[in-house]
């Protein structure tokens, strides 16, 4: 009876043991199916004689269903290379970019008015100077004679008595104003006049001049000080005598615009007299003038005032007009003084 007893505890404790031996297996074998196909770690426990093993998600893995169609993660834009003109991308209902092309405005350059006025011209038109036989530079007339060879001569001839001192070349007869004995007052002046040839006037019917930007200025010890805004008074005059014969036709006293009188006569216009700035060292005279057609010459000028009396300050070179402005110019200051305080230009 013992014996079987003792043989019946073999037999269950071979069988205990064979049933854990069972489960280690079983268990270790799903432990490794999981490990491949999910990376999911097994937890077990062993409570005697019992082993427990959790296999929940390894038996039965989830499955998360994807979209078919993807979607793409980042949208391509478009790289538009600098070119001129340049280039708007504009998003269109298809998607795909247009491409408006843009004016990118440069502003242009202020032009330079044509025939500019200078302080080179304004130096040419004022300059009395002659080269004289001996190689020295010095005014044209002096000792009431005129000798050398001009160095800014009129561009014409002028009928007048060849013992004027502008009769070739510019003349700066007074550059700085008496004001000790009341010249303090100052006027600019323009004279239009046909050329000469053969000791003859040569004139044109139907000629008009005409004048712009009519300006003096003096230079005083306060700087530049405008003296002559506009013509005030226009005159038909003799060229021999400079003696009034009659008033200006068509323009009248102020023009701007006047008809050339037929004839060995001159046109000659002024401003108003305006005071001078105290210290008054010299003055200019500028304005732009042209003819309507035909040959006619036009110089600048320039007088002191003292009430009824007048002492003439300059006289400038003659131009010959074309149909185009041009500036006509005079003045009685040097280089030095007019290089080193300009007067306004335009």
């Amino acid at each position: 009876m013992a014996c079987v007893c003792a043989s019946r505890r073999v037999d269950s404790m071979k069988l205990r043991i064979l049933a854990v031996l069972a489960a280690i297996l079983a268990a270790w074998l799903a432990t490794d199916a999981a490990s491949q196909t999910t990376g999911t770690v097994v937890s077990c426990t062993y409570s005697k004689p019992t082993l427990t093993c959790d296999l929940s998600g390894i038996l039965e893995p989830t499955w998360t269903p994807t979209s078919a169609i993807a979607t793409p993660s980042q949208t391509p834009s478009p790289t538009l290379a600098t070119s001129t003109p340049t280039f708007i991308a504009t998003a269109s209902a298809t998607g795909t970019p247009t491409y408006t092309p843009t004016t990118t405005a440069t502003p242009s350059p202020i032009p330079t008015p044509p025939n500019g006025n200078s302080i080179a011209s304004i130096l040419f038109d004022s300059n009395e100077n002659c080269v004289k036989a001996d190689g020295s530079t010095s005014a044209c007339y002096q000792n009431n004679a005129f000798s050398g060879t001009p160095l800014a001569p009129h561009d014409g001839a002028l009928c007048v008595p060849s013992g004027y001192s502008w009769a070739r070349v510019a003349d700066v007869q007074l550059a700085q104003p008496d004001m000790e004995h009341g010249y303090v007052f100052g006027t600019g002046w323009g004279v239009f006049q046909w050329p000469c040839s053969a000791g003859r006037t040569v004139t044109s019917a139907g000629v008009t001049v005409s004048v712009q930007n009519v300006r003096a200025y003096a230079l005083g010890s306060g700087g530049w000080k405008q003296i002559t805004f506009s013509p005030k008074w226009c005159s038909l005059t003799n060229t021999e005598t400079n003696l009034n014969l009659a008033s200006c036709p068509l323009g009248g006293m102020t023009g701007p615009t006047w008809a050339m009188p037929v004839g060995q006569v001159a046109l000659h216009w002024a401003s108003d007299h305006n005071s001078l700035p105290a210290g008054t060292v010299c003055g200019v005279t500028m304005y732009q003038a042209r003819a309507s057609s035909g040959v006619v010459l036009a110089d600048a000028g320039l007088d002191w005032w003292s009430g009824s009396s007048n002492r003439g300050a300059i006289v400038g070179r003659y131009h010959r007009l074309t149909t185009e402005w041009q500036w006509i110019n005079a003045s009685t200051c040097s280089a030095a003084q007019i290089t080193a305080s300009p007067p306004p230009l335009q």
